[in-house]
């Protein structure tokens, strides 16, 4: 198991410690599809982090009994901010994979969706999605997913 740290304080160049970590999901979920396995915890800091990126796609599996886990650090309150993306179709973050879960996160002003999930045996906690020209989650073919404590508010279409 390896644990990796994301912070709007952080360097996509850096090797994601808690020392020095990622700036944003992107970078997170392309570590995690290269060289992740079941198991790893992404940390999340709080605050927010503009993903440039036009979508942030998590494709590695984790497995039942040891999921992927995307976590907000402590009582932190990490934001992802879609802001200045160009997604034209579906969402700016979308979960690929099975056994993935995720707690804490907001995920804000994306320009189509907010979360998409198209994995099965997926755990969505303490999520907040707001403030998207679409959606604020959205599924194609996801099966098995629970969400608990999640809102969503303000989204457009």
């Amino acid at each position: 198991m390896a644990e990796r740290w994301i912070s709007p304080t952080g360097n996509d160049s850096n090797p994601g410690t808690f020392e020095y970590p990622w700036k944003t999901p992107n970078k997170a979920f392309s570590w995690l599809n290269s060289s992740g396995s079941p198991g790893d915890i992404i940390w999340c800091r709080g605050g927010a982090t503009l993903d440039l990126a036009d979508r942030s796609e998590l494709t590695k599996d984790g497995v039942s009994g040891n999921p992927i886990v995307i976590q907000a650090w402590a009582s932190e309150v990490p934001i992802w901010d879609g802001t200045l993306s160009n997604v034209t179709s579906g969402g700016q973050w979308r979960i690929s994979a099975d056994y993935i879960n995720i707690t804490g996160i907001h995920f804000r002003n994306a320009p189509k969706v907010g979360l998409e999930y198209n994995g099965q045996h997926c755990n969505f906690t303490r999520l907040s999605s707001y403030g998207h020209a679409l959606s604020a989650y959205y599924t194609d073919s996801g099966q098995h997913n629970s969400f608990s404590k999640c809102i969503a508010h303000d989204c457009y279409s």
